[in-house]
């Protein structure tokens, strides 16, 4: 029997409407009625070694029909669901509809299955389009006359199955056919019941509208029946991990490092107004649970800034040694925890990709020696700058020009080119631009901050923190200081602020 870990559902998506009433703009959350659907039958996800990949949901509610817009509100969804009772005269027609509208499958064909098992009351195998993400459905219903079970739940529940990549269909289905109708009863006689709860209503923030993920008790009781995982609460943050050594130094050095930089974010940029949000972080103990948590879209990715999800997520890395892995975890956590704590501190204005990663590969090269805070330069991005600026046609245009999509192209090698022409911009706006006379390119990140705060747009925000900046001469500037290796050392040596090192609550 493979070793099964289990893994949490993803939070509900969330979508942010614009509310004018007045003369008063507000940001109201909204969800996908099917995702919170889906949710509220989830019970549990387990993934093993090799990618084998089983979720256990339960039908309890049929899904909501159609609206009038494609997001609700809690309260709107609430009125949208009603229970649902399959017919026993024909079960398999009601759960083939209810299967191919919980996994968005448009063709499904039923098996019947070799035997019934006694501990069973019905079971029904279905298979699945590939063009599903789940390549096998297995209805059941536990029977309340097998001996041990006069209690069971007699709810009728959906097991969900992919197989691993070298497994075929017609081998999984032989597998669940066996091995898992076989092993399928009621534990102790207990109802089955979510493991986290559908999303609730708990109060709008005045000034921010963010909800629900705001409620500390909220977001620690979504893993409380999670095998291994655990929470820690700091100042700031809500770290949630299956790691197995929660005494790890790096658990033990991560809360204190997290609450530091979130101090210096506030410093260096102050948020127009408070953050009450609560900042999730959720760390995974394997690689693999993280891409199946992420999606293989993100699979490349360390770490990333999940706002529709309202979670920074981690993968643990699986290379070079526990040094190199603390360190490459430390320097993922705190280049995404500045994107949430911007997505908070802007909310709901966002920034361009040269102000927003650029900031983030700042912030990542910020250590604590002896209590004090200092930033380094990125050795990686040092040489890529260097190298490109060698180029006669090197400008700063295109970075400071491009949205998201452009910034995070296809091609790796263009991706890290900009990346790191948007750490050398901001790292010079921040430092270098300090140990030149005679300009005041230092204020162009406050200018930019208090346009964005001000309502505009990406792009338009840069064009006013930029008025007045000779395009020419800021470029004659910007690589005077790179090609300078004395001030690159005044820069290095310029003081940072340092903030109290308190954490807790």
């Amino acid at each position: 029997m493979n070793r099964y870990t289990e893994a949490p559902p993803p939070p509900p998506a969330v979508f942010n409407y614009t509310i004018t009433s007045g003369l008063q703009e507000r940001m109201v959350e909204m969800f996908d009625p099917l995702d919170l659907w889906r949710r509220g039958q989830f019970l549990g996800e387990w993934m093993d070694e090799q990618g084998n990949r089983i979720r256990l949901v339960t039908i309890t509610h049929q899904a909501p029909g159609p609206t009038q817009r494609p997001h609700v509100s809690l309260e709107e969804y609430a009125s949208l669901v009603t229970p649902v009772s399959l017919t026993l005269q024909n079960p398999s027609m009601a759960m083939e509809a209810w299967i191919r509208t919980y996994t968005a499958t448009p063709q499904i064909a039923y098996r019947a299955p070799t035997r019934t098992p006694s501990r069973l009351s019905h079971a029904l195998i279905f298979t699945l389009d590939p063009s599903s993400s789940w390549s096998l459905a297995c209805g059941f219903r536990l029977n309340r006359q097998a001996a041990g079970q006069w209690s069971a739940n007699t709810n009728w529940f959906v097991m969900l199955v992919q197989p691993a990549d070298r497994v075929t269909q017609a081998e999984a289905l032989q597998a669940v056919q066996g091995e898992f109708l076989e092993s399928i009863m009621s534990v102790g006689g207990a109802d089955i019941r979510p493991i986290t709860p559908p999303p609730r209503k708990t109060g709008t923030d005045p000034k921010t509208n963010l909800t629900p993920s705001d409620n500390r008790q909220d977001i620690v009781a979504s893993i409380k029946n999670l095998k291994d995982w655990w929470s820690l609460d700091t100042r700031h943050y809500i770290l949630l991990s299956n790691l197995k050594n929660r005494n790890h130094s790096l658990v033990r050095e991560l809360p204190v490092s997290l609450d530091i930089a979130r101090n210096i974010f506030e410093i260096v940029i102050p948020p127009p107004q408070a953050i009450t949000a609560v900042s999730v972080i959720r760390i995974f103990a394997t690689p693999a649970e993280y891409v199946n948590y992420v999606g293989p879209e993100l699979e490349w990715t360390g770490g990333v800034w999940m706002p529709n999800r309202k979670e920074l997520v981690i993968k643990p890395q699986d290379w070079g040694s526990n040094r190199d892995q603390r360190e490459s975890i430390l320097r993922t956590v705190t280049h995404e925890a500045f994107h949430q704590y911007l997505f908070y501190a802007l909310f709901p204005r966002s920034t361009a990709p040269w102000f927003n990663e650029g900031h983030a590969c700042y912030f990542e090269n910020m250590s604590v020696q002896n209590q004090r805070i200092r930033i380094d330069e990125s050795e990686r991005f040092v040489e890529r700058l260097l190298e490109t600026m060698q180029h006669p046609s090197f400008k700063l245009d295109s970075i400071l020009s491009y949205d998201y999509p452009q910034f995070y192209v296809d091609n790796a090698s263009q991706r890290e080119l900009n990346y790191a022409m948007a750490w050398g911009l901001v790292y010079y706006l921040r430092r270098g631009a300090l140990t030149q006379q005679g300009h005041s390119y230092s204020l162009i990140p406050a200018r930019y901050i208090t346009a964005v705060a001000e309502g505009r747009d990406p792009a338009s925000a840069t064009d006013q923190a930029f008025s007045g900046v000779d395009p020419a001469k800021f470029l004659e500037a910007f690589k005077a200081f790179w090609e300078s290796r004395n001030r690159r050392g005044d820069a290095r040596r310029l003081p940072m602020p340092q903030p109290s090192t308190r954490s807790g609550r």
